[in-house]
């Protein structure tokens, strides 16, 4: 699990650093064009942190773009 979260937690910086570069609003327009999306099917018998990956990932998320909110921003739509 480990393994899969670095390399989650690596994309999902880099996106946002690519974010915070296009600053300026005609800039955001052309956000969406540069979102590369990471796809990944984690699997495992029970008991082997799928569900604890998943939550992990979650307060990843809301840490990195909204990170003094303390508001939960990232709702689960598939959950386990």
């Amino acid at each position: 699990q480990k393994r899969i979260f670095d390399k989650i937690k690596s994309h999902l910086i880099s996106q946002k650093e690519r974010e915070d570069l296009l600053e300026n609003e005609s800039s955001r327009l052309l956000r969406l064009d540069n979102i590369k999306p990471l796809r990944m099917f984690i699997s495992g018998v029970g008991g082997t942190g799928k569900s604890f990956l998943k939550e992990a990932i979650k307060c990843l998320v809301d840490d990195i773009w909204h990170p003094k909110s303390g508001e939960i921003m990232c709702a689960i739509v598939a959950p386990t």
